[in-house]
């Protein structure tokens, strides 16, 4: 501890050098210094004194003059250093893997009315957990999906600090702040100070080192844990999929479980190991096959084929191509399969309904159930429109210039909403056209045809009353120009005509009533 020249006052310096404080020496009785002698004698130490020491060395001699003890006084302060802000790695993919230096403060909600309980959930007036919320726990994932060329990360750089300065006047220096650094993984590059995306898939960021993963692979069921998945790649999951919850893929899927009450969406196939147990909600949909052990209680969608191992039950079925059931039974629901059907047996002896048609195209029944009452529509207006120009029509030449063209103008809105009704005509033609080129109109049983199975060709239904023996084949023949539902035998070649559903399918009629409709009249 530093005296000053006259032994009179003592300094002291703390350890950082960032206050100095004066105090009378020890054993040093009262007496008159100035301000100006005390600041000389401080200065002798090569202290700097600042404003505020200045204002306290006048309080202290002022209190040392009139007789008293002053209290110990501070006569300088330094200025620490600010040191620099490292680098760091901004993440520009997402809330779910966000630096939290990067996070937005939380909004104050303490002042706003809550119906939420002590676990985060939300309950409606009549205390019940709202749909948004139930929903809401579905989809909590922690997967992050990215696109090709998407920018994954941003490297920011260190922020400058300052320099400080101790009491003697001296400079601190700051710490230099560390460049971010990262390590970069399969399927990204860098580009300046950003991170893209090589390849669409998984964005995983493991400390340093970043990578994109074209495969999704769930190594557990799909439940709460996981969420639902939204997945731009391949997407495989060792176990089931819980019901409820939804797995998307702009690529494949395979599940080595089951699937229960869920939807599975794939834009190419889809493979199911342990089979679907829908429970009248289960959805499956693919740009490609579907394959399974079985299907039960499920609606089932495929451009391709849909095929299972031991059986189908109780479920919708739509594709674009063959219903397979290699070694059991297609029982109940309603199968529709344009490419053919090829079962082990056909429908059950507990005469379950169970409807199948083949060689439709079920795009074409859609069309036509959408198109229907825009065409009833468009052409109701233009009657009405020519029913009520029709008085003026014949009196054509007693008729004004504005008169005629207004009847011009409204028979020309007639024309058009005719031509708008035959676009839509022409459209469903031209897909029954290519329905009626295109597809396979076969179903094959390898073993057994249980009675009350209705079967539906393009044009000819039947019901089939009693069983009937495989293997077979069931086409549609015209016997007696008459087009009919067959059942030939593949071991004798006898054909066996079955009869006719009384309750046939009135889809054919309404078809042709729209083909029938004439071209527009001209305006």
């Amino acid at each position: 501890m530093p005296l000053t020249a006259n032994k009179l006052l003592k300094v002291n310096i703390s350890s950082d050098k960032l206050t100095a404080t004066m105090d009378l020496n020890t054993g040093i009785s009262a007496q008159s210094l100035t301000p100006e002698q005390i600041s000389a004698e401080i200065s002798a130490l090569k202290i700097v004194i600042d404003e505020q020491g200045t204002e306290n060395i006048k309080q202290f001699s002022e209190t040392l003059c009139g007789g008293g003890t002053p209290e110990s006084a501070v006569i300088a302060r330094g200025k620490s250093p600010v040191h620099d802000q490292n680098g760091r790695i901004k993440n520009l993919c997402g809330k779910n893997q966000q630096n939290p230096a990067q996070s937005e403060p939380d909004q104050d909600t303490s002042k706003q009315p809550s119906t939420g309980k002590a676990d985060g959930s939300q309950r409606s007036s009549d205390g019940k957990k709202s749909t948004s919320d139930r929903e809401s726990h579905y989809e909590c994932s922690n997967i992050i999906s990215v696109e090709k060329d998407q920018p994954l990360l941003r490297l920011i750089p260190p922020v400058s600090g300052t320099d400080g300065m101790d009491v003697y006047g001296k400079e601190i220096p700051r710490k230099p702040g560390r460049e971010a650094q990262i390590r970069l993984g399969k399927n990204v590059h860098q580009k300046g100070d950003t991170v893209f995306a090589d390849c669409s898939g998984k964005f995983e960021l493991s400390g340093d080192k970043v990578t994109v993963n074209p495969k999704l692979e769930i190594s557990g069921n799909v439940d709460f844990s996981v969420g639902n998945i939204d997945f731009p790649g391949e997407v495989v999951i060792a176990k089931n999929v819980l019901d409820l919850f939804k797995v998307k893929s702009h690529a494949t899927i395979s599940v080595l479980g089951i699937v229960e009450a869920a939807e599975i969406y794939a834009d190419k196939d889809i493979y199911i190991t342990g089979g679907v147990t829908g429970k009248d909600k289960g959805k499956i949909s693919a740009g490609g096959d579907i394959k399974a052990k079985y299907i039960t209680n499920a609606h089932a969608r495929a451009k391709g084929n849909i095929e299972a191992r031991t059986e189908i039950v109780h479920s919708d079925l739509v594709c674009d191509g063959f219903v397979v059931v290699e070694n059991g039974p297609l029982i109940g629901g309603v199968t529709i399969a344009r490419g053919g059907l090829k079962v082990k047996d056909l429908g059950s002896d507990a005469d379950i309904r169970t409807i199948v048609e083949v060689g439709i195209d079920n795009s074409l029944k859609e069309l036509v159930a959408e198109s229907e009452p825009q065409i009833a529509k468009f052409r109701q207006k233009s009657r009405k429109i020519r029913q009520a120009i029709e008085p003026l029509l014949a009196y054509q030449k007693h008729l004004k210039a504005e008169q005629k063209a207004k009847a011009n103008e409204l028979l020309k809105n007639a024309y058009d909403l005719e031509k708008r009704a035959a676009k839509l005509i022409e459209k469903i033609d031209k897909l029954y056209q290519s329905m009626m080129e295109q597809t396979s109109q076969e179903i094959e049983v390898s073993d057994i045809v249980y009675g009350g199975v209705i079967i539906r060709f393009p044009r000819a239904e039947a019901m089939t009353v009693q069983s009937i023996q495989g293997p077979l084949k069931i086409r549609p023949k015209k016997v007696d120009r008459v087009l009919q539902v067959v059942a030939i035998d593949d071991k004798t070649g006898s054909v066996h005509t079955l009869p006719s559903n009384l309750k046939a399918d009135k889809f054919w009629e309404r078809l042709d009533k729209l083909l029938a409709l004439s071209e527009p009249e001209e305006a």
